[in-house]
């Protein structure tokens, strides 16, 4: 497999969701993330921050920091995020779903055989909706869906699996427990959108896929689908169920 390409909507949304699992090296090298909307205007935990310019470039730097940190490139595109656009629903009618749709298909030209991580969609985020969309439009080999952190954890494992299960999808499990304190860590670099309730959520979150996997400890989840070409990969995954 020519390794990972990890599609994250905004910055951090890569280290809530697969901060753990990438420190554990779970994932085919070389690893690199593509954050996508870029632009946006909203620094909640920096009240001082209101120009939208001063937060799209405060946030950058703490994507390259982020990672720098964990050694993975950092590829940005240059879209704005729902907050700076109409945006109609579905998703499909979102002006700038074709546009981003064209740009991607175009930037993952000729890694058919690479790994591709998109988030799974849940909590209604647009943004999140629309990369997922995309993804499942462009028909990778290997894909997988990460669980969005920190909406997910606002919503039962009994729904979140019920919902997995209507896509046909099936669960990986990634035990993170020596990695959780680095995760935590790595994830308060996004200091303008990190705060203790988020931090709180994230730890939640893995308690309860633990409980759930009958494993234990601290866990991420990523779903597959289970008539795809992962299926056969994901069985060299002590981790998988």
């Amino acid at each position: 497999m020519a390794g990972t390409v990890l599609l994250s909507p905004h910055p951090d949304d890569i280290a809530y969701s697969l901060g753990g699992s990438i420190l554990t090296g779970f994932y085919p090298p070389p690893m690199r993330i593509i954050t996508i909307f870029t632009r946006g205007s909203l620094a909640p935990r920096r009240s001082d921050l209101t120009d939208v310019d001063r937060i799209s470039k405060i946030r950058a730097l703490e994507d390259y920091e982020y990672g720098r940190e964990i050694k993975v490139r950092i590829q940005r595109l240059h879209f704005a995020e729902s907050s700076l656009r109409d945006t109609p629903s579905p998703p499909g009618r979102d002006p700038i779903y074709n546009v981003v749709k064209e740009y991607l298909s175009a930037k993952l030209h000729g890694l058919k055989d690479s790994l591709i991580l998109c988030p799974l969609g849940l909590g209604g985020d647009i943004d999140h909706l629309i990369v997922r969309n995309i993804c499942d439009d462009l028909g990778f080999s290997y894909i997988c869906y990460y669980e969005d952190l920190p909406y997910v954890n606002r919503i039962s494992i009994e729904v979140i699996d019920a919902f997995a299960a209507r896509l046909s999808l099936k669960p990986c499990y990634i035990q993170v427990d020596p990695v959780m304190d680095p995760k935590i860590r790595n994830l308060l670099i996004y200091a303008s959108q990190v705060g203790i309730s988020e931090i709180l959520e994230v730890i939640n979150h893995a308690k309860r896929l633990g409980i759930h996997s009958k494993s234990g400890g601290y866990q991420e989840r990523i779903w597959y689908k289970k008539a795809s070409s992962f299926q056969v990969l994901s069985e060299d995954f002590s981790t998988s169920t």
